[in-house]
């Protein structure tokens, strides 16, 4: 849980709806093909719940994330060169208001 309420009451002073307190869960998971072999193409997976902290208008309710994921990764050059891929749906909804969306995020990692 993160305290955004503090921010509440100079928020409603310049005429903004105001902040509440978020709570966030989630789950995820790997699978290794390989179990000699990890670092080569493990497949995660992950689940989770937000409520932001920003609201919309003072009538509307919280405005809450979920978000469902999907990546995997491969290590190269003696484990010291890294690429992860993920996949991400997001659903966020308030009250009447609604938004879906597509992530894809591409990691490179090097170590010296």
């Amino acid at each position: 849980a993160q305290t955004w309420s503090a921010a509440n009451s100079d928020l409603i002073l310049r005429g903004d709806p105001g902040a509440k307190n978020t709570i966030r869960a989630a789950f995820g998971g790997e699978f290794t093909p390989d179990p000699r072999r990890p670092y080569r193409h493990p497949l995660r997976f992950g689940v989770r719940y937000t409520t932001l902290p920003f609201l919309i208008d003072a009538a509307t309710e919280q405005p809450h994330e979920f978000a469902a994921s999907i990546g995997s990764g491969a290590r190269f050059a003696a484990q010291r060169v890294g690429i992860d891929v993920g996949l991400e749906r997001l659903w966020r909804s308030a009250g009447d208001y609604a938004e879906r969306a597509w992530v894809l995020s591409v990691g490179v990692s090097v170590r010296p």
